[in-house]
């Protein structure tokens, strides 16, 4: 019998191609996935290679597995090298704080798979595999990654916190050592607390089933309310340290021997959320950290004195008194030249279709070579198109062929004002790199859409709920990258801050990925339907970030060594284990 031609059959989804006789279902998903999101329609590629089904798990998982793999990386291509230079070219130019720009713009492009990715679900109607990534996501890094820098670089949360001096002591020295040391203990305990906060109030937010507007408000109003207690913090107990700080100058003046610590202190590893540093490492460059020793090493020098962290360097760029050493590895291994030779079609198609403009060309005269003035032309060329089809799908077809006027106009303005004009404006670059920010948001939204795709087709193959592939595939894939960047920063000896980019990315991906795109979808309510992986693993998050961060490791002398980081990678292990073992057995 054939079901297609069966006016008494029930209607059936793509998800549930697989009912279908294997001869009629390439038909099938011809004719009812043609709307499916995506450009490449991945129900199509899967049952079309052949009726055989031996033929297509030979053929065509191996094809998913090497797509997906692609479009993870692709993500982090964009985001690194596109997102993030143009933001930071825009804070800088318009002299954002960096504290207000980190956690803010800065830590959106940090995000961006993990926020992007949420709200295209949200739009596609995956609101599970949504759900199931930024909580998997978050659970991975707080558990895992966490627990990989532990066993890297053991290091202690607060230096010799067993003997902390008195808060006001009479010596100015002791002072700012004891106002250091308590500002990195409280900010530690409140970042902690603001992300077990956060997870006990999503716990309740999704115990009917639904995610409503007003909850969606108080998620995004405790994102807001965080950023304005670290900005205060900051602001408090910067002005106290820097207070010590003058008082301790002052006393050396009067002391035969200099004191150069004060100065070696501002390169030491602090615990700050600072994705400006995590953003610098562009993703091209990430395998650099992995696969040999890169490291940076400070050099501070008063009177004929130097500080080291290296011996065997010899590049030394003199700053004043204070000479920055920058230790690169010689040449590309062969694991390098393999990357960039798998990246260089995404590497270029990126390149001629995102404007780019970085903070060094903000800051001197725009000169491109004859190659980059081509990419420049063509990315202002394309990209107002590509914003307009992927941001706007709904405009009416007469608008986007007009489109092309001022997209004429914006790029002949660009080259006559920066290749041309011997003053360029900074107007202008500053408006090329928000063409170059939604451009960047423009792939990103492609590429997870192609992920989303490929993801709902595995889900249908596997009989796998897409609330259990969001917590494992979706959510390792778009955390690899800060995992990788995580694991570089502390092997170049700043574990600190890769444990505060751990615990500061996840919250906002958290608030801002579900709290805000559920807000910008519009809808009264998101339906979060019960699932018992996606609860098990905010369970698990919560005992990871009270038992293990805010009482394990306080009680330990703020000590994080192997043997924690060991016992985070295999609680999360047994707890995805657990969660995926009853996500199948659960019946709803």
């Amino acid at each position: 019998m054939n079901l297609l031609d069966t006016g008494s059959t029930p209607i059936l989804s793509c998800e549930q191609a697989y009912l279908i006789p294997n001869a009629q279902q390439c038909q099938f998903v011809r004719s009812q996935c043609a709307d499916h999101p995506g450009l490449l329609n991945s129900f199509s590629l899967y049952y079309c290679i052949a009726n055989a089904e031996s033929t297509r798990h030979w053929l065509g998982i191996p094809l998913l597995v090497f797509l997906l793999l692609v479009l993870f990386g692709s993500i982090g291509l964009v985001a690194g090298n596109a997102l993030v230079p143009n933001l930071s070219a825009i804070t800088s130019h318009l002299k954002i704080p960096e504290n207000i720009s980190g956690l803010t713009l800065l830590a959106f492009a940090n995000g961006s798979p993990d926020i992007i990715s949420t709200y295209t679900s949200f739009k596609t109607g995956n609101t599970m595999l949504a759900f199931g990534e930024i909580i998997g996501a978050a659970y991975f890094i707080n558990s895992v990654v966490i627990g990989i820098i532990f066993i890297i670089k053991p290091f202690d949360i607060i230096p010799d916190a067993k003997n902390i001096p008195a808060l006001y002591d009479s010596d100015a020295e002791s002072t700012e050592s004891s106002l250091t040391q308590r500002n990195a203990m409280g900010t530690y305990i409140r970042d902690v607390l603001f992300f077990a906060f956060s997870i006990a109030v999503l716990l309740y937010c999704v115990r009917d089933g639904l995610l409503t507007r007003s909850e969606m408000m108080v998620l995004v109003g405790i994102y807001v309310t965080y950023v304005c207690v670290i900005i205060v913090w900051q602001w408090y107990f910067d002005g106290k340290i820097k207070s010590a700080r003058i008082d301790t100058q002052a006393r050396g003046l009067y002391d035969a021997t200099p004191n150069d610590s004060l100065l070696a202190d501002e390169f030491e590893d602090s615990y700050n959320y600072n994705p400006q540093l995590i953003r610098n490492l562009e993703f091209e460059t990430i395998l650099s950290g992995l696969t040999t020793k890169s490291r940076v090493g400070y050099y501070i020098a008063r009177d004929g004195r130097s500080y080291r962290d290296s011996e065997d360097s010899e590049e030394r760029i003199e700053l004043n008194q204070i000479q920055a050493e920058l230790i690169q590895p010689p040449c590309k291994t062969t694991l390098q030249k393999m990357f960039d030779f798998i990246a260089l079609p995404a590497v270029t198609l990126f390149r001629y279709t995102i404007p780019m403009m970085t903070v060094t060309d903000f800051e001197g005269d725009y000169k491109p070579s004859l190659a980059k003035l081509l990419q420049l032309l063509s990315s202002l060329l394309i990209s107002p198109f590509l914003i307009m089809f992927t941001l706007f799908p709904d405009t009416a077809t007469i608008w986007k062929c007009l489109l092309i006027l001022p997209t004429a106009g914006m790029a002949y303005t660009s080259y006559h004002n920066l290749i041309q004009s011997s003053n360029p404006s900074t107007l202008v670059k500053c408006a090329v790199s928000a063409i170059g920010v939604f451009a960047s948001i423009s792939w990103i939204s492609i590429i997870v859409s192609e992920i989303i795709n490929v993801l709902t087709l595995i889900s249908s193959l596997t009989y796998i709920r897409p609330s259990a592939i969001g917590i494992t595939v979706f959510a390792l894939g778009n955390s690899v990258g800060d995992m990788i960047s995580c694991i570089v920063i502390s092997r170049m000896g700043y574990p600190l801050m890769a444990l505060a980019a751990c615990i500061g990315g996840p919250l906002l991906n958290i608030l801002l990925g579900l709290g805000l795109n559920g807000l910008l979808i519009g809808n009264d309510h998101i339906e979060i339907a019960t699932s018992v992986s996606i609860i098990f693993c905010l369970l698990g998050l919560l005992f990871n970030l009270i038992v293990v961060l805010l009482i394990f490791i306080p009680l330990g002398g703020w000590r994080c060594d192997r043997y924690v980081g060991t016992a985070m990678i295999l609680l999360w292990l047994i707890g995805v284990s657990v969660a995926i073992v009853l996500e199948v057995l659960v019946t709803y």
